[in-house]
């Protein structure tokens, strides 16, 4: 690893600061070898994965600290040789990196879910089902009672090596149907700032062709919800204060 340029050293910076991170020591390695575009890019993609709810942990316990995330993106994002050098195992613990077998493939995804639809029913496997979509509607028309919005999907965020990825054209176009009362709050938000995303959660339907429909049952934007943590945090501190007054 050579050297930082100035320009490295205010990027390790920029990201132990945005992500709260301690270990500079990895920041400054993982710019180091995977350079300043690179990790400027995962710099934004982290930001992205965070305001879309973070990351688990491999087994699920928690989730991931921002920097945990970085780094966890960085692993991804590099090459074998780069892995090993950034992830070397502790001594004693066998090689530094073991490749990893190949997902499943999605043809024997389809075979996996004509096993699921014969398995027979039990009082256990039921689910309840929520979607969360993220972004700017790219097109909206008003109805009676509900407005609905439509919005294409961003490429994903990477995924655990142990699954295959998401095919190309998997998700197309989604339609959003919003109540009218909630798109009447939301709405001033989109139209001041242009750079605020719209958070919609609710419960997806698949039509027989695979074009999916969101029945928005909470519905926000970024801005809108950071407003609400702020007014929240006032609360909070005021109610504090007139309770040490007392």
């Amino acid at each position: 690893m050579s050297e930082l340029s100035q320009a490295g050293e205010e990027l390790v910076k920029q990201i132990s600061a945005e992500l709260n991170e301690s270990e500079i020591g990895l920041v400054r390695k993982t710019v180091g070898i995977l350079g300043d575009e690179r990790c400027a890019k995962l710099l934004a993609e982290t930001h992205r994965v965070e305001s879309e709810g973070g990351m688990l942990t491999v087994d699920g316990a928690r989730r991931r600290t921002p920097g945990g995330v970085f780094f966890r993106l960085a692993k991804q994002e590099a090459t074998d040789e780069e892995r090993r050098v950034l992830f070397p195992a502790a001594p004693g613990t066998g090689s530094a990196y073991t490749p990893p077998s190949e997902p499943p493939t999605w043809e024997e995804v389809r075979e996996l879910l004509e096993w699921a639809k014969v398995e027979p029913p039990t009082d256990r496997g039921e689910f309840s089902v929520k979607a969360t979509i993220v972004g700017r509607p790219k097109g909206m028309r008003k109805m009676e009672t509900c407005v609905a919005v439509s919005m294409d999907p961003r490429k994903p965020s990477p995924l655990p090596r142990g699954i295959p990825d998401v095919p190309d054209g998997a998700i197309g176009t989604v339609l959003v149907l919003i109540d009218n009362r909630h798109w009447k709050q939301v709405s001033p938000y989109l139209a001041k700032d242009k750079e605020d995303d719209l958070v919609c959660e609710g419960y997806p339907v698949f039509d027989s062709k695979g074009k999916t429909v969101i029945l928005a049952h909470r519905v926000f934007t970024r801005v809108m919800r950071k407003e609400q943590k702020a007014r929240e945090k006032a609360k909070a501190k005021e109610k504090r204060r007139q309770a040490a007054g007392k």
